[in-house]
């Protein structure tokens, strides 16, 4: 998702959700704009990234996808700004290589 920070700025948050963020703290942010390096790094930081590459228990999530979903989160947080305040994204769907948003709730400014 995202958050306008009081004194950070826009920043972008991803973690697995649930009581895993909640409890375990499994949840990273950056300020936007971000880079691919940066959306990687944050994959990797959280319990998401146990998913990727040969994927886990069965499960498995496409960190190119991933990667390029983070961007494109980034980039709308960049373009709107001037009047986006929040935006989270909960619950995201993430099978294999398909991304799904399945529920969404913006804040405006």
């Amino acid at each position: 998702g995202l958050i306008k920070d009081k004194c950070f700025g826009p920043s972008i948050m991803i973690g697995m959700g649930g009581i895993n963020t909640e409890i375990y703290g499994d949840i990273t942010f950056r300020l936007i704009p971000i880079e691919p390096r940066d959306a990687d790094e944050m994959i990797e930081e959280v319990s998401i990234g146990k998913f990727t590459g040969s994927g886990f228990r069965g499960k498995y999530i496409d960190r190119v996808n991933l990667i390029n979903f983070l961007m494109k989160i980034s980039e709308m947080g960049t373009l709107s700004d001037d009047f986006l305040e929040q935006l989270d994204l909960n619950p995201v769907k993430i099978n294999g290589k398909e991304i799904y948003v399945l529920d969404a709730k913006l804040i405006k400014t």
